[in-house]
């Protein structure tokens, strides 16, 4: 009888495997569509964070274009892939639900392939979405790519409610 066992987020990403193929894609730059958002909605040269950077592909194409790019991640073997790659790209592990940055840090947040997507449970996502919420201005930039949208409708509801309540808090 075949046994399967599920590996966990952190097993996934430390495969030798995987993390070579995201550290040869971050060799390659940003995709189309992802220049397109770039060219559309970042403020430029805006402070930009990238959550779930992986071996720093976005991190590197837009230190590249001028942005001061900051990438997260909680997979230390696609970090130091992406330190492969360059000396100066500032990559670091972190947990989004815990980000260690102060209140409205960056003017952009960008995560191309939907680390929110990976974690369990809808109030961790609210409470993920709160994180990202706070560490930018009320006029601040989130752009999220997603292999799936269903998981996270609710949280767009409520980064939404978050920003509009600190846009009324900041009135008062």
């Amino acid at each position: 009888q075949l046994q399967m066992r599920i590996i966990t987020i952190g097993e996934k990403y430390a495969q030798p495997e995987v993390v070579s193929c995201w550290k040869n894609l971050s060799r390659e730059g940003l995709q189309a569509c992802e220049l397109e958002m770039v060219a559309r909605y970042l403020p430029q040269p805006g402070n930009v964070l990238d959550i779930g950077c992986g071996a720093g592909r976005a991190v590197l194409a837009l230190s590249q274009a001028g942005f001061q790019a900051t990438g997260i991640d909680l997979s230390l073997p696609m970090l130091a892939a992406g330190r492969t790659l360059s000396d100066t790209a500032r990559l670091g592990g972190a947990n989004l639900l815990h980000l260690p940055f102060a209140d409205g840090t960056f003017e952009a947040i960008i995560m191309f392939f939907g680390a929110i997507q990976h974690i369990p449970g809808r109030e961790n996502r609210r409470r993920a979405m709160a994180e990202m919420s706070r560490v930018i201005p009320a006029a601040g930039r989130l752009i999220v790519g997603l292999d799936n949208l269903a998981p996270t409708l609710s949280c767009y509801t409520y980064w939404l409610k978050e920003k509009l309540l600190s846009t009324k808090r900041s009135n008062h």
